[in-house]
């Protein structure tokens, strides 16, 4: 553990000293490349590893699809339709867990990086990769739960594309929402998001949509929300969203499973962590000419009211982790050159230096391969 921890926080040294030069050529160029080596080198830690807890699981439905023809795979129910093909065509080449998570491993990175380069030019982009590297709510999908990792890109992706208003595309992005879908269903959480910003919040005030959060916060904290959804939305709909179905009762019984320490309903410090950085966008907002758009903060509002609807389910911190992946894009689009100097520097450099900290709880279920 103390080696991973020292290792990275070198990694993050080196990155943060290329970063300050950045008004350098060559230090730009640098940091280029230095974060494509980091993203490398963290495709080495999480590819080459045993196949334990959900990866293991990933696994065995790797060899069960492989098994199958097309036609039994478009009537396969048990994985996304996305999700499936990709099993398909993997084990179509091999079905080494190395390869395979190879292949996971890519679908979570790239749509990324494209999402970052729709807005950002080559060095943004890659300091914005370097900020999701170890971000947790990104490294979890990396390593752990790959449907939602995949997702998440195509989702980022798919809004950066439809809230463009220098140059919008639709099509782009209603195709690339869809394709979110195709790898987790729940992801649909972020087409009725789009709906709902295009048919009723699109043209109103910002103020609508963050009364709108206020109230769903205080209607999760009160307990309401349960007997609030159940009026609109089928019981089974909210139980799939619920992720129950992908723990078998094995896992759920294990060690590993009880120090996650799940728990469902209001939780005060994800009202927080949802709160504090949609505060520090609107302050910024005020201040200055920030990048930000009313149209990004709505839909970060929206998919926070989904999570606090529905936080009453299992696995909740799931949904929560819709709007929470967009933090680091929101922050870092906040903190333009232009405006607060020096703020992006303290920025990206308070993100990564937490993130070497976070190394030390994630040593454990993600780097626990390594022969050091």
């Amino acid at each position: 553990m103390l080696f991973n921890f020292s290792f990275y926080s070198l990694i993050c040294v080196v990155f943060l000293v290329l970063f300050f030069k950045k008004d350098n050529r060559i230090a730009r160029e640098g940091i280029v490349v230095y974060v494509f080596i980091s993203v490398l080198w963290l495709w080495m830690v999480l590819v080459f590893r045993e196949p334990v807890g959900d990866p293991w699981r990933y696994v065995l439905e790797l060899n069960a699809i492989a098994n199958l023809s097309f036609s039994e795979l478009l009537s396969y129910d048990r994985v996304p339709l996305g999700f499936g093909l990709l099993n398909w065509l993997t084990a179509l080449i091999s079905t080494d867990s190395a390869f395979f998570y190879s292949m996971v491993y890519i679908f979570c990175v790239v749509p990324l990086y494209l999402a970052f380069r729709e807005r950002f030019d080559r060095f943004d982009s890659a300091v914005l990769m370097m900020l999701y590297l170890l971000y947790p709510f990104y490294l979890s999908g990396l390593g752990n739960i790959f449907k939602q990792g995949i997702a998440s890109g195509f989702m980022l992706w798919g809004l950066v594309c439809l809230l463009d208003r220098e140059k919008q595309k639709t099509g782009k992005g209603l195709i690339l929402l869809f394709s979110s879908v195709l790898f987790h269903s729940a992801f649909w959480i972020s087409i009725l998001a789009i709906m709902a910003w295009y048919l009723f919040f699109r043209k109103r005030q910002l103020g609508w949509v963050l009364w709108s959060l206020g109230v769903c916060m205080l209607i999760a904290m009160v307990g309401l929300n349960e007997s609030i959804v159940a009026a609109f939305i089928p019981k089974d709909i909210v139980n799939d969203l619920g992720f129950g179905t992908y723990f078998d009762s094995e896992y759920l019984l294990r060690g590993s499973f009880i120090r996650l320490n799940y728990v469902s309903g209001f939780r005060l410090d994800f009202a927080f962590f949802t709160i504090i950085p949609l505060i520090v966008v609107l302050y910024v907002r005020k201040k200055t000419n920030s990048a930000v758009s009313d149209d990004i903060i709505k839909i970060y509002c929206l998919l926070s009211i989904s999570y606090f609807l529905l936080c009453f389910i299992p696995y909740a911190d799931r949904l929560a982790a819709f709007s929470w992946f967009l933090i680091p894009y929101l922050l870092y689009l906040s903190f333009s050159p232009s405006v607060l100097n020096g703020a992006r520097n303290y920025l990206v450099t308070i993100a990564v230096a937490s993130y070497a900290l976070l190394m030390l709880d994630y040593n454990e279920e993600y780097f626990q391969w390594l022969p050091f």
